[in-house]
């Protein structure tokens, strides 16, 4: 396998886990009432645009009206997060867990907190040296950004598939392995 191939497949891989990253949020805001979907069409369109601001006082309407909304309660949630405003994030996961304890989106806001705290400089690393085609230098950056435990689920798609590119008979495992943490 070539540089150019292993570039080629950590791209595409990376567009995929962006994609589904970034789809998921979209994907949760409808609603079947259309007043309420305006509001959320209005706070994607604002999230989009960086004006997360803007985005949350929207779904602080969508709140004014349906209190319990699960998905303003996890968007509310994701944007704070995402802007670093920790406290405000908590606040509205735990009314989240509270209003729907069950809620897979507990899950995702975990997922999202735990990439927040990935060194951003390791996971570049890691990354240019994949691109690069140094694969094994780049699984030992992975390693020691994890400290030798199992990747969080927000990098386990990608770190798999790394893995995978360092050796191409175990790919079908390793591809088994990194798709269990992208749909689920």
């Amino acid at each position: 396998m070539n540089k150019n191939q292993i570039s080629a497949g950590i791209c595409r891989a990376l567009v995929l886990g962006g994609t589904i990253a970034l789809s998921l949020p979209l994907q949760a805001a409808e609603s079947s009432n259309p007043a309420l979907q305006a509001l959320f069409d209005q706070a994607t369109y604002w999230h989009q645009k960086a004006h997360d601001d803007l985005a949350k006082a929207s779904l602080q309407k969508v709140l004014m009206v349906e209190p319990d909304n699960t998905q303003a309660l996890y968007l509310l949630a994701l944007y704070s997060q995402q802007s670093g405003d920790n406290a405000g994030a908590m606040q509205y996961r735990v009314r989240l867990s509270q209003v729907s304890p069950n809620d897979p989106h507990l899950a995702e806001l975990d997922n999202a907190r735990q990439l927040q705290s990935i060194p951003q400089a390791q996971l570049s690393l890691a990354r240019q040296q994949a691109r690069s085609g140094n694969i094994a230098a780049a699984l030992q950056t992975w390693r020691n950004t994890f400290s030798g435990n199992e990747p969080p689920p927000s990098v386990a798609a990608e770190y798999y598939l790394t893995m995978a590119l360092r050796n191409p008979q175990q790919y079908a495992g390793n591809k088994r392995q990194a798709w269990s943490f992208v749909i689920y």
